[in-house]
């Protein structure tokens, strides 16, 4: 897919590629590189699919999903308080609530919480809208190595 896009192949085969593209991309996108942020998306779960554990993937995706999703929509309508890189307080409170009860589902609500605030901290220092690939690899990692020093308090994690 990447490919295609970025050789700009065009044909009947491809078409109804072209036609999701054009009508779901980001305009500043179509310009430069279509199917950018699919394609770190793409990658950044591969990498965290290839070197994590199946809990550690679950909450990756859940926090890219949950969270990104959550802080943009709270932010955009209801958002007055800006902080960095135009995100608003409004919107990330949000997103860490909602992120919070959604891995609530996977992991304990406290650990869930810290987890969330990482990943509030990661989209509002990300300069770029590369989140598609820092969110998932990052909470990863994060994830990881706070399972890792929990485990020595709470050897059933």
């Amino acid at each position: 897919v990447y490919l295609i896009v970025k050789l700009n192949i065009k044909n009947s085969i491809t078409k109804p590629l072209w036609f999701i593209i054009e009508n779901l991309e980001r305009e500043e996108n179509l310009k430069t590189l279509p199917a950018k942020e699919a394609f770190s998306l793409a990658l950044g779960i591969t990498i965290v699919s290839l070197l994590f554990e199946e809990k550690i993937v679950a909450i990756s995706i859940v926090s890219l999903a949950i969270y990104d999703g959550i802080a943009t929509i709270i932010g955009m309508k209801f958002g007055k308080i800006k902080l960095l890189n135009n995100r608003t307080l409004e919107g990330t409170i949000a997103g860490i609530i909602v992120n919070t009860i959604a891995l609530s589902f996977i992991i304990s609500p406290l650990i869930g919480l810290i987890i969330s605030i990482f990943v509030a901290v990661i989209e509002n220092i990300s300069l770029s809208k590369e989140d598609n690939f820092y969110i998932p690899v990052a909470t990863a990692f994060f994830s990881f190595f706070l399972f890792l020093y929990l485990r020595n308090f709470i050897p059933s994690l």
